[in-house]
């Protein structure tokens, strides 16, 4: 079990000059000599019953990971962890769907759990959670989902620092895609590929589809009542999500009003970290938020 990214592990490899999460994790499975390495960040809670529901699936020679159910605890009520909390029960769905489909294309680095043997060291700016399975796949190796191994970890409080967490995430997941693009070619990689398109590349470009949208209706809006109608949908929830934001500034917090927020949180994100990868910004270091 590797357990060593924010205590010992990080002052150790810090000494080194070096710090970042894949970079301690490749010098971190180095120094393993277990046959199953359990990954896990330090914000995390597991339950107790964790090892036991995660290791029968290795049986089958064909896994090469295993990950858990992350479920976000939000325990200050604040309106972004409820957001978070309504985008993460979206994102299980999906990823019980991929498991049961194929394979999953990404995992939480809260907890996942992989073949010591098939685990290849990535570069040092990769996203390791989501490019694991991409690693592992190439070797003709799925990634299933176990939602019986459950751990817990609490939502940000603050939009600004969820805001700031997945704009490095998207950011190192477009750096991931266009280093191992050959995977999005469905007759090298099967319906691997589709999947990668669908949840990764689509959803990150809903931006421009949300842009396009709104000048298109912007346009027709002057011809027809139903488009000056849907404009006048657009602007009032964003100016929804705008209000969601300023309450949330003023400690006045909002499940209800919580979805919007979220909504332009998450594709506001997508659109800055698409700007940082294609200006050439890469994360090989950072300091966690939490």
């Amino acid at each position: 079990i590797v357990k060593e990214f924010e205590n010992r592990g990080i002052e150790l490899f810090r000494q080194e000059g070096r710090v970042g999460k894949t970079y301690t994790q490749n010098k971190a499975v180095e120094r393993a000599r277990g046959e199953i390495i359990l990954f896990s960040d330090a914000t995390t809670m597991y339950q107790p019953d964790v090892l036991e529901v995660v290791l029968p699936n290795f049986a089958d020679s064909s896994v090469g990971c295993v990950a858990g159910r992350l479920v976000y605890v939000n325990k200050d009520e604040a309106t972004v962890g409820k957001g978070t909390q309504s985008y993460w029960g979206y994102e299980t769905f999906i990823k019980t769907s991929e498991s049961a489909a194929c394979s999953l294309i990404g995992v939480s680095g809260c907890l996942y759990a992989v073949r010591r043997s098939a685990y290849i060291p990535m570069y040092p700016e990769a996203c390791s959670d989501f490019l694991i399975c991409t690693v592992l796949y190439r070797q003709g190796l799925r990634s299933v989902y176990e939602p019986a191994a459950v751990c817990t970890e609490d939502t940000n409080t603050r939009t600004d620092k969820e805001f700031q967490m997945r704009v490095r995430i998207i950011s190192q997941t477009f750096t991931d895609l266009w280093r191992n693009r050959d995977m999005l070619n469905p007759f090298k990689s099967g319906f691997f590929a589709v999947q990668l398109f669908s949840h990764k590349l689509l959803r990150y470009l809903v931006p421009i589809f949300l842009v396009t949208i709104f000048i298109s209706t912007a346009v027709l809006a002057n011809f027809s009542r139903m488009y000056a109608a849907l404009l006048a949908l657009q602007v009032g929830f964003y100016l929804l999500a705008a209000l969601t934001y300023l309450l949330e500034r003023r400690a006045i917090r909002s499940k209800l009003l919580s979805a919007s927020l979220y909504f332009v949180l998450a594709n506001l994100s997508s659109a800055v970290g698409l700007f940082k990868f294609l200006s050439g910004e890469r994360y090989v270091r950072w300091e966690p938020n939490r």
